[in-house]
């Protein structure tokens, strides 16, 4: 009673259309937390109309998604009875209906949710098998659908609690999936503008500890409601009244007591004694007093003996039905059971229908409290864990093997046309009943179908699972390409050092196997890791060994991804010549062979290396037919990237507008398909536009929003990026110590990711800040380990800049020698680099050095070499500005500086501009 006026209480604001609150309901097995869930129900229910939300939790198939898919089903009358069509149809009303709702209420709100869920209606579809041809759900790629399933997910249940207010029941969350998980992250940061309440009911750890759903910290920061319940064993008076009520009469102080020895006060014990003493009549009233007849009765203090026992009291068929319905799960469907019963010997002994016999088990079941419909009678779910484990143990384990192995082939027989949501279903039972070529087969369709979903926490498991398999009957090459399969995974989800470890294992296994195609393809996957490591020349050893198996074999699709690898290492180290060589032969490759799919960021790194070398139209015209070719067959996601890439071609060629028209045709279908991590590159290439056109403000609301999104995927890189973007508008501004600040967070980040570039580049942005306000020695020594990091990792493009800017300090503070040596070294990587902002910058530096040791005359010489050159506004206010630092009575240069560095500053009031402008006011 306490807890639940406790629970109605913590409800009071959703009644006021507000958000409740989190609440844990915590508590062993049997305790009592669903009849304590069921009475808030009632009295809530009694109070006024509430949206109850279930999701309940599968203890034996931890599916991803598993309780949002339970509800989807439900809410969705989504049923295994109807054939796709009538499937179909059962959503379209239901979808109707939800967003119909919506709009009547005529909400800004409302509104936007049916938007969105117009948007991913084909999502929510495809979540529970339904699919529409030519939809978002068959456009995306993995991440894209994982992206997409949370944001449907989202606005799905924030419009079920604007239609009314609504609780989210999140049942055994002791038992909920990575995935389901990641959703309820991504609903908190948006479900307290809304009327709902989340109640959790969960057993505790092992350990006694309490299972979160939740950040508590999270929930503190946002002063978000929190209510946690312990339940505890009844005390003697609580146990007497439950049960009196049980019986419906008064009980005797020697029941009471027997009683309470053999449940500890249990609830579920209590529950089930009671029914087991009433089932075998072991219970006498007299004078309107329950006591037990036998009172020197023995019972097991096991809940498993009691359960047992009360089991082998049903009828044969019946025990036979609840016995197939448990190995199941705790949630079963009728056609499944019906089709395993087929095999039994005691259903085949008996005379009449099948199927009607069948549901006459079912139903004296039902009436036995052993399990309650879910679904119009066609799915059935055990009253309480503990029941289904009970008869599942009572099982011998040949007569387990055998049920698993009979579900498997029902599965298959009923469900033969969409087998494919049911791959994980397969692997399970067929794991279970030890037929390994079976199990085989369907991890290894269950791992890459959840790979499709970007479910990767459930693919790395099953491909655990699968090792394991093919260990078993020593098929090795099964191991390699499970071993590779887990590898990529661990690749995407940052665990390298596994990587590392599960490429080393699978190489080694090739070796001995002397399999060329994956001798090949372990190298490359090896390759590819060691370069994001930033360990440049082990990269290329391995992947120019990739290169070598895969040409052996003549292994197309296995080149065209080496090739790209090579080309991005190299891209990576500023050796744009060799890059540009491998990213064209990976593209001719997939170009004349069909069944290779193009991977469209290879094209787009293509057009980043001519745009490195100057070359912008070059970098144009090579995306511009894949670009249009994406565009005939409707490709959003290549469209995505390449409308993206096209517009930093644009960027750097300083055509500014035309940027903005392809970045804003990327946000476009980047919000369209629900990439959020596009989306993100394009808001942050929108900002850096507003930022070349002088427009801060705008820069900095792009650059926020950009910040912001990355947070809310948990993006470190693109977080990272967003921060560097920031901490440079700062700078740029003069605001250096918010500059520090974000550059800063942006370092410890790309610390813990190990971004050795990131790091690079901003230790090289500190260093500019440093220089900016005059802190030389802080400046050289940021610059010297931007030095070291850019060395280390090969990227000349970073490294040479570096250079550029240690010379200029190391000039300022009269140190001429030092300056002289990092410009001998930039020089030497800017000439091949052949990058044109490089080239011109390592020229200023040279002539200021020139000036330095008292060859002035050559100085000016070269610097009016490089006004005869194709320079832009910036270069020639640059280049005029020094020529007039040369000339001590020089008016002409000072003009034409001035000049320029004026209308730089009104078209952009940077804080260089307005030093060089106010130094040049000096000069007159």
């Amino acid at each position: 009673e306490k807890e639940l006026e406790l629970l109605i209480d913590f409800a009071k604001p959703l009644l006021e259309n507000k958000f409740a609150g989190v609440a844990y309901i915590y508590g062993e097995a049997g305790i009592g937390k669903s009849r304590l869930t069921y009475e808030f129900r009632q009295a809530l229910e009694k109070t006024g109309e509430i949206n109850w939300l279930n999701c309940p939790a599968d203890q034996i198939l931890r599916k991803s998604f598993n309780p949002f898919i339970y509800f989807l089903k439900t809410h969705f009358a989504f049923t295994t009875e109807q054939n796709a069509v009538q499937n179909k149809n059962s959503f379209e009303l239901k979808f109707r209906e939800l967003t119909s709702a919506l709009e009547q209420l005529a909400t800004n709100d409302a509104l936007e949710i049916v938007k969105e869920l117009n948007r991913t209606k084909s999502i929510l579809a495809g979540m529970i098998g339904i699919n529409y041809a030519n939809s978002l759900w068959e456009q995306l790629d993995a991440r894209g659908r994982f992206q997409n399933e949370l944001s449907a997910l989202t606005n799905l249940f924030i419009g079920k609690s604007l239609i009314r207010p609504a609780v989210m029941y999140l049942e055994d969350g002791h038992w909920y999936d990575n995935s389901s998980k990641v959703f309820l992250s991504e609903l908190s940061r948006k479900f307290s503008h809304y009327p709902l309440l989340i109640l959790i009911s969960s057993r505790y750890h092992d350990d006694g500890s309490r299972p979160v759903l939740f950040d508590r910290g999270v929930l503190k920061v946002h002063h978000l409601p929190l209510l946690e319940l312990d339940l505890k064993m009844f005390e003697k008076n609580v146990l007497k009244q439950f049960a009196e009520k049980r019986l419906e009469g008064k009980v005797s102080e020697s029941f009471l007591q027997i009683l309470q020895k053999a449940t500890n006060g249990n609830p579920f014990y209590t529950e089930q004694v009671i029914e087991y003493f009433s089932e075998c009549d072991f219970l006498l009233k007299e004078n309107g007093v329950w006591n037990i007849k036998n009172k020197s009765i023995k019972l097991s203090s096991s809940i498993n003996a009691i359960l047992m026992a009360r089991i082998d009291r049903l009828s044969l068929l019946v025990k036979e039905t609840v016995k197939a319905a448990a190995v199941i799960g705790r949630e079963f469907e009728v056609p499944v059971l019906s089709e395993v019963l087929k095999e039994s010997e005691v259903y085949q002994n008996e005379n009449g229908n099948q199927l009607s016999l069948l549901h006459q088990q079912i139903k004296t079941a039902e009436q036995g409290q052993i399990w309650r419909p879910t679904n119009n009678n066609l799915r059935y779910l055990f009253q309480h864990a503990l029941l289904r484990e009970a008869v599942y143990e009572m099982q011998l384990h040949t007569q387990l093997r055998h049920i698993h192995r009979l579900i498997a082939e029902a599965i298959e027989k009923l469900y033969e046309d969409d087998l494919e949501s049911h791959y994980f279903d397969l692997a399970f039972h067929y794991e279970h009943s030890e037929i390994l070529e079976k199990t085989i087969l369907y991890q290894g369709l269950a791992a890459a179908h959840a790979v499709r979903n970007f479910q990767n926490a459930q693919a790395h498991e099953l491909y655990q699972k699968l090792i394991e398999s093919c260990r078993a009957i020593g098929n090795e090459e099964g191991v390699i390409s499970a071993l590779l399969h887990k590898a990529k995974i661990e690749e995407h989800i940052g665990e390298w050092e596994a990587c590392e470890s599960s490429l080393n294992e699978a190489l080694e296994l090739a070796q001995k196997n002397n399999n060329l195609i994956l001798l090949g393809k372990a190298n490359n996957q090896l390759g590819k890791l060691i370069m994001l490591k930033g360990k440049y020349e082990d990269a290329g050893m391995y992947l120019e060994t990739a290169v070598a198996f895969f040409m052996d074999v003549s292994d197309e699709g296995g080149l065209c991804d080496a090739f790209g690898n090579m080309g991005n290492l190299f891209f990576r180290q500023g050796k744009y010549e060799d890059a540009k060589s491998f990213f064209i032969d990976s593209i001719a490759i997939a170009q004349k062979n069909p069944e290779i799919v193009l991977n469209p960021q290879i094209v787009a790194n293509l057009g980043l290396t001519h745009m490195n070398q100057g070359n912008y139209e070059a970098g144009i015209e090579c995306q511009r037919i894949p670009l249009f070719l994406s565009e005939q067959r409707k490709d959003k996601p290549t469209m995505a990237i390449l409308y993206t890439h096209m517009g930093i071609v644009y960027l750097e060629k300083g055509d500014n507008d035309e940027a903005l028209v392809y970045f804003e045709k990327g946000l476009a279908i980047s919000e369209a398909l629900g990439n959020k991590q596009l989306k993100a590159i394009a808001i942050g290439s929108i900002g850096t536009v507003y930022e070349k056109k002088g427009d801060f403000e705008t820069a900095m609301a792009n650059y926020q929003a950009d910040l912001e999104l990355c947070l809310e995927m948990g993006d470190k890189q693109g977080t990272a990026i967003a921060l560097g973007l920031i901490g440079e508008l700062h700078n740029i501004m003069g605001a250096f110590d918010k500059a520090v600040e974000f550059l800063e967070r942006k370092y410890v980040i790309c610390e813990q990711l190990n971004y050795q570039k990131g790091i690079a580049k901003t230790l090289n942005a500190l260093g500019d800040t440093f220089a900016y306000t005059k802190e030389f020695e802080k400046a050289i020594v940021s610059y010297t380990q931007a030095i070291n990091v850019s060395r280390a990792i090969d990227n000349k493009l970073v490294l040479g800049f570096s250079l550029v800017e240690i010379g200029d300090v190391q000039l300022r503070m009269a140190k001429i020698k030092k300056a002289q040596t990092s410009y001998q070294e930039a020089l030497k990587i800017a000439e091949p680099l052949g990058n044109p902002d490089l080239l011109f910058e390592v020229k200023i530096l040279g002539a200021k050095i020139l000036h330095a040791i008292g060859k002035t005359q050559k100085a000016i010489k070269d610097l009016k070499k490089l006004l005869t050159q194709n320079l832009d506004e910036r270069e020639l206010a640059a280049t005029h500005y020094e020529l007039n630092k040369f000339f001590l009575d020089d008016n002409v240069h000072r003009k034409k500086a001035f000049e320029l560095y004026q209308k730089l500053y009104e078209a952009s009031p940077q804080h260089l501009f307005k030093l060089r402008l106010d130094a040049l006011k000096k000069r007159v």
